[in-house]
């Protein structure tokens, strides 16, 4: 595995790590009964959890994306996107579009590859590439 490979395995699970603990502590204020605890089997908790993690997901990969070019794990790997025609700063859209890939890419794209040792990587779809800061 390379250095740039193993950036971007980090930085993507630094990102998911963060949401999803969001998510659940979200869950977790949100489906708590008064003096009754956590419960986890009630559709509140998960309602709470599943929103949370996509609010902060957005806001990670969109909104903080737009305005410094990385997300929280790209910023702690030294990595950044830019548009792969000229290098310059992605549009909102376009990283917009990439955060929706960014699902179907991890839920049938990735055992895809795995499964047929190909080398794709997500920003094709979009248009972005991950470079160095």
């Amino acid at each position: 595995m390379t250095n740039d490979e193993v950036r971007r395995l980090t930085s993507s699970v630094v990102d998911a790590f963060l949401a999803l603990n969001c998510g659940l502590a979200a869950g977790a204020i949100g489906g708590a009964e008064p003096g009754g605890g956590i419960v986890v089997t009630e559709p509140r908790f998960w309602v709470t959890a599943i929103g949370a993690l996509f609010g902060v997901s957005f806001l990670n990969h969109v909104v903080l994306t737009t305005i410094s070019l990385a997300s929280v794990g790209k910023l702690l790997t030294g990595l950044r996107l830019v548009r792969v025609a000229d290098g310059t700063r992605p549009g909102p859209l376009r990283v917009v579009r990439r955060w929706l890939t960014g699902f179907v890419w991890a839920i049938i794209v990735v055992p895809i590859s795995i499964a047929s040792d190909s080398d794709v990587n997500q920003e094709e779809f979009s248009g972005l590439r991950l470079v160095r800061s």
